[in-house]
């Protein structure tokens, strides 16, 4: 049987103290080179075991899997959705950064320098919070 690509949406979270309570969540997109579905599915399981080895973040689920009509290469959409959000023709320069501002091009521009020195104050945050443990 040929094999296709598919992209399996993994949820992490880290348990709630209390119930009801918010908590900080991982949203990972993953591909997989499988036969069917269900294969990628299983390989997604044991990615996620593998992927939890080492954090306080717990394997929520599989969200959703899709299989790509092209094998990826240049161009190929692997993800995305579709959302209402207010306006965002209006709001665009708070939802889209400028192309400078995106971190993997900031880091990829700075390879000798350390990543807290690149680090925007609302960044540098979410990380001390998440290695904290206060989300």
């Amino acid at each position: 049987m040929k094999t296709r690509w598919h992209v399996v949406d993994l949820l992490f979270a880290r348990v709630a103290e209390q119930p009801g309570s918010s908590v900080f969540c991982e949203s990972s997109s993953v591909l997989f080179e499988a036969a069917t579905a269900g294969v990628a599915y299983d390989r997604a399981l044991e990615w996620a075991g593998r992927h939890t080895e080492h954090t306080d973040f717990e394997f929520v689920g599989v969200r959703h899997i899709h299989s790509l009509d092209d094998t990826p290469g240049d161009g190929v959409e692997v993800g995305g959705r579709f959302f209402e959000d207010v306006d965002p023709w209006e709001r665009r320069d708070e939802l889209i950064p400028p192309r400078h501002e995106i971190p993997v091009i900031v880091f990829e521009a700075n390879p000798t320098t350390p990543v807290g020195r690149l680090l925007d104050e609302d960044t540098e945050v979410k990380i001390q919070r998440f290695f904290s443990g206060t989300e």
